[in-house]
């Protein structure tokens, strides 16, 4: 129904007119409507009553929260979930709580297109009206066609203390401008906000709706159709109305004091899968946890926003629909929208209309529209300069091929959910990563306001505004002007660069970085992959790639997992929980006979029952290696390698390495601590003794993240995996390619075998499933070994064990023997880990000289997997060149199996400054 406002005449109207409406309020002008002030006297008042209310309320609701978060149901979802802060005190939590709740987004959700709600904002009104309007005032101006509300007008006089109109039939402008706005608090870091009530949302800026919002313990409108027999429409919600009495529904909350609200909200929605405080934890602190649709449906915190806020200004970033809109006109003139007044534009999967339905979506990641960012040269994203032309550009080709993908299924009437989750599968591999956010969590994004963040990176960047007023300045424009050739890089974005900046002596563009660009162009193309490559060190912090890689691109590691493994059995003996000459087998063989295995003294002898902590991690146990590469002779075997590929999509979990003829020969190859061998069986053992000690009844019930237990490491390694189960391809790997002469092949054909949908790529678990960018890696490597990390993995002791003396310590190879540095100096010592698995070959490696770690990946395995050691060879010395403030040498690397001979030929000679 559509009210005349002037006439009072009500008509009613068929849906196919309700498209008419868009045109009808451009009819009208908004200007004959007096802008209202920011906040009236009557709102701001109700606003501090309820906030010194709320206090009181949430103070008094600690000790039961407290017990709560103690009880054993809470406690065992909290383990499954969330085992790094599994161990909290209720005290610890309730402070988290605190946090995470006050840095939630406030959202408003609408349908962009007006046919689909005409009794809410659209993509129209919001482009014209210069203040977010509630439903009265989209009454009063003739936008909507509601005729009837008598939830709202009950809920918001009875529970949160506005005053009555005088006629509910005639609102008049002053009396709908002392009202709310509805919305809702995101304290599940939903991707879309609450998709329920529209396919877009505008994000509120924290300092406008702090100052504005009211909010209650759970939607009021529903509350007031289920629990206070209001008359409304035929929805039906499964709720406990016991659980929100009258007297509990209106004491209030807010940002701060939200204690109350979230204890009754717990046990209000029977069809949730958790209780509600439970899914806070799960998502604010486990790894992806996913949502049903009765999950996102209802559960949040209603607030209503006591004001006006004002357009554009209140606008944090827009959030819409991907099934919903991508590649659609309302689309378009979405973009349109944001670009005009300088808003982020943010794509979200949603639930993918799986409503109603038992299967979960990880309903947490936004990718941020590059195109909103080129209607207007004046207006785009900025980064860092390594990532300027290639990250925008290749996202917005992405994007390109991806809209009109999107806009011929529409036209095709092909959009299913199944082409919508596969086509944003594609669409997130594809962009750069910087443009792949989630909502920000508390205390992740210390410089500035919550006002300028849009969100974090996959990478663990913040992003947000250039400058807190965005959208009040003029535009600038920074650089050369756009071409084809040059994209425009725009200003209106930025992520906030890592602490440790790189340095730079000429002050302007860093030559160092191109200097590493040039070398991982030349060997990607020498080598025909991709190869990126990662430092960090007190001072200088970055990544490149070349090849087709991003800088954010996820790699296999293959065995520079062990350095993890490693340091997760050294934590243990830190804790008390283990000795370094402990017998391993009485921790061991329960799990062994879970798997359906014999204990160690019948898979490898008598001798088994003696085998350390200590010979596993140092390769001195003499167990035999499953790995059965064997590159002499004339022609390669390795029999593993044929077994993997002829049954590509089969997984090899521990026990079926451990069973293996060539591993279960009931006898050791040498007596405990006699000698060394390399034998990556050892630390699948040695995963197994740490899921022992997690009491993990299997295998792949441990946490291999726990490693970054402290919150500080679980935030800097948020993006690191570990491929427990499936292909490169499910986890999103760069695709790899084996180039090997092995079993017969072809080392010379290009590119290679594929190996992206091969399961036996992660064969080895705790020894070669790791899966992270080089950034991460690099900084693995200096939290590991570094003499100044803020983020160290292990005490100094610990870390002195883990350094070889010979050319295998504790999980760490002794590099300096392999020759990849060309120095035999002190600028020559360097020790990691060299990692290797089917189609890809990696480094990384410590040099204590300069104190910095660096990482090198590629997605390619050769015969003697020289790529990476020669990339080393070059980059380091040029690293070395920098720091020493002399040219850059000229090196050559020749490869021998996994080591060489760098060589490199310095323009002024040898650096007087080297060491002897």
């Amino acid at each position: 129904r559509l009210i005349s406002r002037s006439s009072k005449i009500t008509v009613q109207m068929g849906m196919s007119q309700l498209g008419k409406l868009s045109s009808l309020a451009s009819s009208i002008s908004v200007s004959e409507y007096p802008i209202p002030p920011v906040q009236t006297s009557f709102q701001r008042s109700l606003v501090e009553r309820t906030a010194r209310e709320a206090q009181v309320f949430s103070d008094a609701a600690t000790g039961e929260l407290r017990l709560y978060l103690d009880s054993a149901g809470f406690r065992t979802r909290l383990a499954s979930c969330c085992p790094s802060i599994a161990n909290h005190t209720s005290d610890e939590l309730v402070d988290m709580f605190d946090q995470e709740v006050s840095a939630s987004e406030v959202t408003h959700n609408f349908r962009a297109a007006t046919v689909a709600n005409p009794g809410d904002m659209d993509i129209d009104l919001l482009s014209r009206v210069p203040w977010l309007l509630n439903l009265w005032q989209l009454h009063a101006l003739n936008f909507t066609s509601i005729t009837f509300n008598q939830p709202e007008e009950t809920a918001e006089t009875e529970i949160y203390g506005f005053q009555r109109f005088a006629d509910l039939a005639r609102v008049t402008a002053a009396e709908a401008s002392e009202r709310a706005v509805y919305t809702a608090v995101n304290w599940l870091r939903v991707d879309l906000g609450v998709e329920h009530y529209g396919d877009t949302a505008v994000v509120l800026k924290p300092s406008i709706a702090r100052q504005m919002l009211i909010g209650t313990a759970v939607d009021s409108g529903i509350w007031e159709q289920g629990c206070n027999n209001t008359p409304a429409g035929t929805y039906s919600y499964a709720i406990d109305c016991t659980s929100v009495s009258p007297s509990e529904i209106r004491r209030l909350g807010n940002m701060d004091n939200a204690r109350h609200l979230a204890l009754s909200s717990n046990g209000f929605w029977n069809s949730s899968s958790w209780p509600m405080i439970d899914l806070m934890f799960a998502r604010w602190y486990g790894m992806d946890h996913s949502l049903a649709w009765l999950d996102i449906r209802n559960p949040y915190m209603e607030g209503a926003l006591a004001g006006n806020p004002p357009l554009p200004t209140s606008v944090r970033l827009i959030l819409t629909s991907f099934p919903s809109l991508f590649g659609s006109e309302t689309a378009t003139e979405l973009r349109k929208l944001c670009a005009s007044h300088g808003w982020a534009l943010g794509w979200a999967l949603g639930i993918n209309e799986a409503k109603g339905l038992g299967s979960k979506a990880p309903v947490k990641w936004r990718v941020i529209d590059p195109e909103v960012f080129s209607y207007n040269g004046s207006v785009g994203v900025h980064m860092d300069a390594p990532l300027v032309g290639h990250a925008l550009l290749s996202t917005r080709l992405a994007f390109a091929g991806a809209w009109d993908v999107a806009g011929a299924a529409r036209r095709a009437s092909r959009a299913t959910p199944s082409f919508w989750a596969s086509l944003w599968a594609n669409l997130s591999a594809s962009i750069d990563q910087s443009f792949r956010a989630r909502p920000v969590n508390a205390n992740e994004c210390e410089s500035g306001t919550l006002d300028d963040y849009i969100g974090v990176t996959s990478t663990g960047d913040c992003l947000r505004y250039t400058s807190p007023s965005h959208w009040a300045q003029p535009p600038v424009r920074t650089g050369a002007p756009s071409s084809p050739e040059s994209p425009h890089v725009p200003t209106r974005l930025m992520r906030e660069p890592r602490k440790e900046l790189m340095e730079s002596r000429s002050g302007g563009e860093n030559p160092l970085v191109e200097q590493l660009e040039a070398i991982a162009s030349q060997k990607a193309a020498a080598y025909g992959c991709a190869i990126s490559v990662g430092v960090h060190s007190p001072r200088l912090s970055l990544s490149v790639s070349a090849g087709g890689a991003s800088r954010d691109a996820q790699f296999a590691w293959g065995s520079v997992t062990k350095l993890l493994t490693g340091t997760a059995v050294l934590q243990a003996v830190e804790a008390g929980l283990l000795s370094l000459q402990q017998p391993v087998a009485p921790l061991i063989d329960p799990l062994l006979q879970a798997m359906g295995l014999a204990p160690m003294t019948s898979l490898w002898g008598g001798a088994a029952a003696s085998i350390t902590v200590s010979q596993l991690a140092t390769m001195r146990s003499g167990i035999p290696d499953f790995d059965t590469a064997n590159p002499s002779g004339a022609t390669p075997t390795d029999k593993l390698r044929a077994e993997i590929y002829a049954t590509p999509s089969v997984e090899r979990p521990p026990a079926a390495l451990l069973n293996l003829s060539w591993v279960a020969i009931g006898s050791l190859e040498f007596p405990p601590g006699e000698k060394s061998a390399y034998s990556s069986t050892n630390f699948i053992l040695l995963g197994l003794l740490l899921a022992s000690l997690q009491d993990r009844s299997t295998w792949d019930a441990y946490d291999q993240s726990s490693v970054f237990r402290r919150p500080a490491l679980r935030n800097a390694y948020k993006n690191v995996t570990f491929a427990v189960h499936g292909s490169p391809a499910s986890h999103h790997v760069v695709a790899g390619y084996d180039r090997t002469s092995y079993n017969g092949g072809n080392a010379s054909a290009l590119p290679g075998r594929p190996v992206a949908p091969v399961a036996g790529v992660f064969s080895g678990w705790t020894a070669s499933d790791l899966i992270a960018n080089v950034a991460d890696v690099a900084r693995l490597g200096y939290d590991l070994f570094g003499s100044k990390s803020s983020t160290p993995l292990l005490s100094a002791r610990s870390v002195a064990t883990m350094i070889p003396t010979s050319w295998y310590g504790f999980a760490t190879f002794n590099l300096t023997t392999h020759g990849l540095t060309g120095h035999t100096s002190a600028y020559g010592r360097s020790y990691g880990h060299l990692g290797a698995t089917y189609g890809y070959d990696s480094i990384l490696a410590y040099l204590p000289a300069l104190d910095m770690s660096i990482s090198i990946a590629s997605n390619l395995e050769t015969d003697n997997q020289a790529q990476p050691s020669d990339v080393l060879c070059s980059a380091y010395n040029t690293i070395l060149a920098h720091v020493l403030n002399v040219s850059a040498p000229t090196c050559t690397f020749a490869a021998t199996y996994h080591r060489g001979i760098c060589a490199c030929s310095w323009p002024a000679g040898r650096p007087a400054s080297w060491p002897p």
